[in-house]
């Protein structure tokens, strides 16, 4: 509640806006009063802290312990895996039958989880998902949201402690402040080919928050992190020529596959059409080591190969000289 730095003015040749989305509630009744989000660090931490409390009160007082999350997309399963494995951890260190008290409840409006994914790849994590004990509803709308449960356009009422909105996506507030420039229906900030404003070429859009427009509207642009990072490189590489008042080729975006991990369970993925392997079908270690691997591309772009190195050779030898056994 307190003013850090005072409100002050900066002035700009160029602005790039990268503020990426945040989860799109719908205006779903009670979805912001009884929902929790994880669009940033600050709220997956505020949610492992409240996971742990609730958890904690769950076995205090005998009872089940309920998690329910809206949305079918890639957050929302890895997150229900995610969370079955932590049960399971916990219940390895002596606590019996924590497993089965922790209910896992996934619900999606579309007629299969993930719909970015081929329909082969949809079905094997949703039957994944159900051997390890998830709820899956289909097919199916959230009308309202109270204290104790999510309320389904079906009349099916699905009660949980902790309730976790992860479906769709829409940009922060903060676009619709900007005067004179086009927002998209999701609030995002329509972009043209060399992803400036459409209205204004000083502002340029990357990532969650913009909505590139190309000549042929059959191309679309996800919001996931490759196409984000696709669009960095090449604000990048084009920046300069752009601010200079030259032109630059129209960006492409390359759809190189996408992967799903169910924590230590499975992991599932697709190649894109690029190259000699397109389309091709992921599946067990070969699927988790790629999705692996993404997460150590990330860390060595944030901190530089040397560095990135360093801490994958840590993980590595911390993984080494962990004990084996866990002793109650």
């Amino acid at each position: 509640g307190r003013d850090i730095v005072p409100a002050r003015s900066v002035s700009y040749d160029t602005l790039v806006l990268a503020i990426g989305s945040e989860a799109n509630d719908f205006g779903t009744p009670g979805a912001g009063s009884h929902c929790l989000t994880i669009n940033s660090r600050g709220q997956a931490i505020a949610f492992n802290d409240r996971m742990r409390i609730e958890l904690l009160h769950a076995l205090a007082q005998d009872r089940t312990f309920g998690v329910a999350i809206v949305g079918g997309g890639a957050t929302g399963v890895e997150l229900a895996a995610e969370i079955v494995q932590l049960a399971e951890i916990v219940q390895g260190y002596g606590i019996s039958g924590l497993r089965e008290r922790v209910r896992v409840s996934l619900i999606d409006t579309g007629d299969r989880l993930l719909r970015a994914f081929p329909e082969r790849i949809s079905h094997a994590v949703a039957a994944r998902l159900r051997e390890m004990g998830v709820e899956v509803n289909h097919n199916v709308k959230v009308v309202s949201v109270d204290e104790e449960a999510f309320h389904l356009s079906d009349g099916k009422i699905v009660r949980a402690e902790m309730k976790v909105w992860a479906a769709g996506v829409r940009a922060p507030g903060l676009l619709s402040t900007i005067e004179g420039i086009q927002l998209s229906k999701l609030g995002q900030i329509v972009v043209g080919d060399d992803l400036r404003s459409v209205d204004d070429p000083s502002i340029v859009g990357v990532g969650d928050c913009a909505s590139p427009r190309f000549a042929d509207a059959s191309i679309l642009v996800p919001t996931t992190a490759q196409a984000a990072s696709q669009e960095a490189d090449y604000v990048v590489r084009h920046l300069p020529t752009l601010i200079a008042g030259g032109t630059a080729p129209a960006f492409q975006y390359r759809d190189f596959g996408s992967l799903v991990s169910l924590g230590g369970y499975d992991a599932y993925g697709t190649l894109g059409r690029v190259g000699l392997f397109g389309g091709a079908f992921l599946k067990g270690r070969v699927a988790q080591l790629g999705h692996a691997l993404l997460y150590r591309r990330h860390q060595a772009r944030l901190h530089g190969m040397g560095r990135g190195s360093l801490l994958w050779l840590a993980d590595v030898l911390n993984a080494r000289v962990r004990p084996r056994a866990r002793l109650s």
